[in-house]
């Protein structure tokens, strides 16, 4: 395994590479249960698709599971799979819509903003059917309830 990247600044340690934290998950270090066998292999297949710029599209990680996942995933296997190292490993994958277009592990801040817009749009466009759906004490008792922070018990999260 190669060393870990070092930053080159007194005091600031070493860096993890990209991949570090889906090659734990791999392993088996970290994660709230054992992957599936389609997490697996998606993981597998995306260590090798680090930034942006590598992405690779839906269609092709389905071609790359044949014959390795049985019964073959669909679509929405694979997106619910992703969706769920992402939200319950904490594995950096990101979305691109834009080309290249596709799934990839994320390499850097900018990767993770681009990525995150896509839900953040997702988020406004359904806060407006909310806002036409609801009273207006419905909206502000809601207000009150809704904030994005961070999970307290997640340690990679809180750094």
């Amino acid at each position: 395994m190669n060393p870990p990247l070092q930053l080159g600044l007194a005091g600031m340690g070493a860096i993890e590479p990209p991949d570090a934290h889906a090659r734990q998950v791999l392993a088996g270090r970290t994660g709230p249960w054992p992957l599936t066998e389609l997490q697996r292999e998606l993981l597998h297949i995306l260590v090798f698709y680090l930034g942006a710029q590598r992405a690779i599209q839906l269609r092709e990680l389905m071609a790359k599971v044949q014959g390795k996942v049985k019964p073959l995933p669909t679509e929405r296997e694979i997106k619910d799979a992703i969706r769920s190292l992402v939200v319950d490993f904490k594995v950096r994958i990101g979305a691109s819509r834009q080309k290249p277009a596709g799934y990839f592990l994320i390499t850097n801040s900018q990767e993770a903003r681009e990525s995150a817009q896509t839900y953040i749009a997702e988020i406004k466009k359904l806060a407006q059917r909310v806002r036409v759906l609801l009273d207006p004490h419905e909206l502000a008792e809601l207000a009150g309830q809704l904030r994005l922070d961070r999970d307290d018990d997640d340690p990679k999260e809180a750094a």
